[in-house]
């Protein structure tokens, strides 16, 4: 009979790139770590350009607002400025924490961002060219920007670039 509980909590395995030593990335080749140091830094940015998007969204739509009642007009804001805030804002906190669904929805907003000529559109392309050559930087088995940092600083020091 087997005696082992089938209630027991599952042990949990720590992926071997998710250490944060930074072991296996010390073992990983110049070229590679450079490329996903930088894309990690990349996708930083973007969720702060997001974040500062967002500010001058509100902004922008608070001004309106006065002047529209201060001349006695009706305004209407289209709901694609709602949508696109709404996004902006999930897509910052998961590129922030690095979550699988950060990755997608940063994505939809990049998408979003398009329409915002000319700097939305810049941001957009921008983050659109970031996320989609990082989605090692995202989800369980992901690579932690710190661990990135403390390698590249480290390499840095060694002149190893």
């Amino acid at each position: 009979m087997n005696k082992e509980n089938p209630y027991k909590t599952p042990e949990t395995i720590q992926p071997e790139h998710r250490t944060s030593d930074g072991s296996p990335l010390a073992q990983m080749e110049r070229k590679r770590f450079k490329k996903l140091y930088y894309r990690s830094v990349n996708v930083g940015t973007i969720a702060f350009l997001l974040i500062i998007g967002v500010i001058a969204l509100a902004w922008l739509l608070y001004k309106q607002k006065t002047i529209a009642e201060a001349n006695h007009n009706t305004i209407i804001i289209s709901p694609i400025f709602y949508i696109s805030t709404i996004f902006s804002i999930l897509a910052a906190i998961g590129l922030f924490m690095r979550a699988s669904w950060g990755r997608i929805v940063g994505i939809i907003a990049c998408a979003l961002m398009l329409i915002n000529i000319p700097i939305g559109t810049i941001i957009g392309i921008a983050g659109l060219v970031a996320l989609f050559q990082a989605p090692e930087l995202f989800g369980n088995n992901r690579f932690l920007h710190k661990d990135l940092k403390k390698e590249y600083k480290k390499r840095k020091r060694e002149k190893r670039f």
